[in-house]
């Protein structure tokens, strides 16, 4: 770097950047996509690692028509679980503090299905290899030994406080666990 001087007003002058790049984010816009702007915050967008991409894609499009089928109450061909970590602390938490005014909206989760319908999949922060992703959603057990052609294990995080881990084979989803994490304290 160079040094500058100061401009006689007392600002620094405008310097070019060091360097310049550019990447491509994405975000599940749904199955409506008469939208003609996006009116989405910065946040509801996700970047993929180039040599993933497709991969990332397709676990968000599939996670997308999982839930909408969810929505509409249509039987889903694969298990899915959900563990709910979020609904039991936050409700000890109110005990605990009598003090703390009830949320009605609190609750816990034990219906998967419901868990499903309910995911901000327009809110996916990460989808990727579930070998990239920290904490792990798919426990050992969930995975096979050997992936064989055409399977993956994948990772999504939305809207702050949901994992889902899914394992794919041949563009259909095999297996689905959803964890409702603890929200960040910030």
């Amino acid at each position: 770097m160079a040094p500058v001087n100061r401009l006689k007003d007392g600002h620094l002058p405008a310097s070019p950047a060091a360097r310049i790049s550019t990447q491509i984010a994405f975000r599940w816009v749904g199955l409506s996509r008469n939208g003609v702007a996006c009116a989405a915050s910065k946040y509801q967008f996700f970047t993929a690692k180039p040599e993933a991409e497709d991969e990332a894609l397709e676990a968000v499009r599939l996670l997308g028509l999982a839930s909408q089928d969810a929505k509409l109450s249509r039987r889903l061909s694969f298990p899915v679980s959900i563990e709910d970590r979020e609904g039991p602390s936050m409700l000890a938490y109110e005990r605990q503090h009598p003090e703390v005014p009830h949320i009605p909206e609190l609750n816990i989760i034990t219906d998967a299905k419901e868990a499903l319908a309910s995911l901000p999949v327009d809110a996916v922060s990460f989808s990727g290899l579930a070998s990239t992703a920290y904490p792990t959603v798919l426990r050992p057990a969930d995975q096979p030994n050997k992936m064989g052609p055409g399977q993956r294990a994948m990772t999504i995080f939305l809207g702050g406080d949901w994992a889902v881990g899914l394992i794919i084979s041949n563009g259909q989803i095999k297996l689905m666990r959803i964890v409702r994490e603890l929200p960040a304290p910030f």
